[in-house]
């Protein structure tokens, strides 16, 4: 398990190999700039801090649920397996939608909650069957927060600059993701033992995203679907 954890870290590391590319894109109609720029507005900075967080929270839907379930709770790899398995068929049947309902962009604060409390309520899963349940908040909480912090990233960046935004939007939720493996791996120990110490510091992560998520999306944005 060890070396799979090693092998696991230095997988993660590859969001970090799209750091040169994203530096020397370069940006039509903008005067191109020197060396290591991530100039953004202001309100885009902001927005990248719980989006930072988010994707914190959401990889915990990988390893970290998967090893903590399989030796804490003694869920079968079959059992997590068809965890993840309806997961990826809610997301199929369900996703268009709950999207067709996401026009107002602090819906994601919302988003933000019910993960929160369904990664909480991971910590007192007491079968297989309440895995199941929870397992569709978490969902649920996924397909409201995902399209959204995309569409959120897609209207705050400069028209002038998308492409460079974007890039650095996709950098940052890239490193949510490997910080997350990264800090439940050295969690995981004391969850174990003590289940609040990794889904307690989830909760405390999804919280503070939300809070900042609403005075992000204060104003008159829009969600944008596409057609």
């Amino acid at each position: 398990m060890i070396r799979d954890a090693g092998m696991r870290g230095t997988g993660q590391l590859i969001p970090l190999a799209a750091l040169p590319l994203l530096v020397s894109l370069p940006e039509t109609g903008r005067i191109s700039e020197r060396g290591l720029t991530f100039h953004v507005n202001r309100r885009f900075a902001l927005f990248l801090i719980p989006s930072f967080l988010t994707f914190l929270v959401m990889g915990q839907l990988g390893f970290p649920l998967l090893t903590y379930y399989n030796v804490h709770d003694g869920l079968s790899t079959f059992m997590v397996g068809i965890l993840y398995m309806e997961n990826g068929l809610l997301v199929v049947f369900l996703q268009d939608l709950i999207g067709r309902y996401l026009k107002r962009p602090s819906l994601i604060s919302l988003g933000m909650v019910i993960y929160g409390i369904s990664y909480l309520a991971v910590a007192f899963i007491p079968n297989f069957t309440w895995a199941i349940v929870d397992m569709f908040f978490i969902t649920l909480a996924e397909m409201i927060v995902s399209p959204i912090s995309q569409s959120i990233a897609n209207m705050l960046a400069d028209p002038k600059a998308r492409g460079r935004y974007m890039g650095l939007y996709s950098l940052v939720t890239g490193l949510g993701r490997t910080i997350a493996s990264s800090v439940s791996s050295l969690l995981m120990p004391y969850a174990l033992r003590e289940p609040l110490a990794l889904w307690g510091f989830v909760l405390v992560m999804a919280a503070l995203s939300s809070g900042i998520y609403l005075n992000v999306t204060k104003g008159t944005l829009t969600v944008q679907r596409s057609a």
